[in-house]
């Protein structure tokens, strides 16, 4: 690509990432499909130093796993280390700080850690908790806010569950911060399922903080807890069940990979739609397990059938998703492991196939996936209660 000798530093950072966005659009490298923020990047750069010097940082580690050759991991490291700096400064300088500039650059930052194998998950997470608390929910006004926070909700509530910290974005304030996105999103079923997502999420998180100190005869308030989630994650769960009876969000085709076992797969209309109604199947999973394990009684015959399907369902995304392997598949990696545990053989064991080709597509550029689920399961393999830890961990045994 030429480009005019009149190109400043930041024409030319904008130029690179634009050109990055557009030429791996339907890739093995599709970088949009990394979150919502990346494609609105191009037209902040240039507004601000921190945000451009986490936008080099991030688009060198995805060149150097496109092309290694290119970009050394000498500088790649220099970026990084500047970025980090520009960050340090811009936090300090708190009086002046561009909030939303700050938390993008932090999730860019985030985005070169897990392309450079930087095991800096929790600490990450720890410093975007300590921003998004100090600018306070009401700040989160903007659609450019709302998405990011809608990439950072999930990392910061994966952190809180492995700490056992409470999450503070299953506060009531945090709450109506998802609902005003719940609301803007009406007619973008793929957003608003998300920031219901997450609104679960939240709560689940502290769910589990309070079951790793309970005893399997837990208290009535968590037992209302744990049933409220139920009903919220239930109804979201029959949300996407109508749309998937709507022709222009997926249609099911005939699978023609022989070895699929359910003979059929999902093709949607986007792949942010595949992703956002696949954590909504994982959770259903996940919360009708815990269900299941501590109020059984509650869980009917309908809802069991309910999570298989969820599960079946997970597992006929993979085939519309398989040529984007490794950047369109990620999110999948993290939820075909709860497929497989509510389903039996020989589906499970495509599943856990699906998965294993997954991990090592991503592998394969040399990106370990794996890395922040390992240390989740290392985190929770050390709770007291076992009886928190065997529903928990049952997804990824």
């Amino acid at each position: 690509m030429c480009l005019s000798p009149g190109f400043n530093e930041t024409e030319l950072l904008c130029t690179r990432f634009a050109h990055a966005i557009e030429s791996t659009k339907g890739t093995a490298f599709t970088l949009e499909l990394g979150g919502n923020h990346l494609p609105q990047l191009p037209m902040r750069i240039g507004s601000s130093k921190v945000l451009d010097s986490a936008v080099a940082c991030a688009l060198a580690a995805f060149t150097g796993l496109q092309c290694p050759h290119r970009v050394t991991k000498q500088y790649q490291h220099k970026l990084y280390i500047q970025a980090l700096s520009d960050m340090r400064q811009a936090v300090e300088e708190s009086r002046d700080m561009d909030f939303e500039a700050v938390f993008a650059a932090m999730i860019l930052l985030g985005d070169y850690e897990v392309c450079s194998r930087t095991e800096n998950a929790l600490d990450h997470a720890k410093g975007a908790e300590a921003i998004l608390k100090a600018w306070g929910p009401g700040r989160l006004k903007s659609a450019w806010a709302m998405d990011l926070l809608d990439v950072m909700g999930t990392r910061l509530i994966a952190a809180s569950i492995s700490t056992g910290e409470e999450c503070f974005l299953d506060g009531p304030e945090w709450a109506e911060v998802f609902d005003l996105g719940i609301s803007r999103s009406s007619t973008s079923f793929h957003n608003w399922a998300s920031y219901k997502y997450l609104k679960a999420f939240a709560r689940l998180a502290n769910i589990v903080r309070l079951l790793r100190h309970e005893a399997t005869d837990i208290s009535p308030p968590t037992k209302q807890m744990i049933t409220g989630l139920w009903i919220q994650v239930s109804d979201l769960n029959t949300e996407v069940e109508t749309l998937m009876h709507d022709p222009t969000v997926v249609c099911e085709q005939t699978s023609r990979d022989k070895s699929n076992p359910f003979e059929t797969y999902y093709r949607f209309s986007k792949v942010q739609v595949c992703e956002k109604f696949s954590h909504v199947w994982k959770i259903y999973i996940l919360v009708s397990t815990m269900m299941e394990y501590y109020l059984p009684a509650q869980l009917t015959s309908e809802d069991q059938e309910k999570r298989a399907q969820a599960a079946i369902n997970i597992c006929k995304c993979f085939e519309f998703l398989r040529p984007l392997k490794p950047m369109g598949t990620m999110f999948l990696h993290l939820n075909l492991p709860r497929a497989a545990a509510a389903l039996p053989q020989p589906y499970q064991s495509w599943a856990f196939s699906a998965y294993t080709e997954i991990v090592e597509s991503a592998l394969s550029i040399g990106v370990d996936i794996t890395g922040p689920t390992e240390l989740l399961k290392r985190l929770i393999a050390g709770w007291n209660l076992s009886s928190c830890r065997e529903w928990w961990l049952g997804g990824w045994s």
